[in-house]
């Protein structure tokens, strides 16, 4: 009994052989990036993964036990010919995806922690590539990159 209980609990999905890539939660990002599986229970099952964006080893968080605000969250952009910012919910990659495309040809600042960027503002880090500048706090500012949001180094907003 207990057999057909575990195996209708569980996907195809839950079954990913190991080191192959699967979707799940990540515990140290708070979002939904690739994985690697790196281990099996004694079901089977997917144990273990490792999380290709922050590099750390943790338990399988299937979709419908992670939280619900991990799929979506709120993101900025700003509209390349004015000023408005639009928030909206989307999934990060997405979210992203947005973001460059909202930019335009406007243009794209290389990253330097002696530089000003404003909410909304798309700029390019010699490691994580092209990022949408998503929130101000002081002298820092979130980033989201194509996977992952980074707080990076920032000016304070010269006067």
């Amino acid at each position: 009994m207990t057999g057909e209980k575990n195996s209708s609990s569980h996907s195809d999905v839950d079954r990913t052989p190991v080191a192959q890539d699967i979707w799940c939660y990540s515990t140290k990002e708070k979002a939904f990036t690739w994985h690697v599986v790196v281990n099996h229970d004694k079901d089977g099952y997917v144990d273990r993964v490792e999380c290709k964006v922050s590099k750390t080893i943790h338990k399988y968080k299937k979709e419908k036990t992670a939280k619900p605000d991990a799929k979506k969250r709120t993101v900025t952009r700003r509209k390349p010919s004015s000023t408005q910012i639009i928030k909206t919910s989307a999934t990060l990659e997405q979210s992203w995806f947005d973001g460059v495309k909202h930019w335009g040809d406007k243009v794209v600042k290389d990253f330097d922690p002696k530089k000003y960027f404003d909410e909304g503002e798309v700029l390019t880090h010699h490691v994580f590539g092209k990022g949408v500048v998503q929130k101000r706090r002081d002298n820092r500012i979130d980033v989201l990159f194509r996977n992952e949001i980074k707080t990076l180094p920032s000016v304070i907003k010269p006067s």
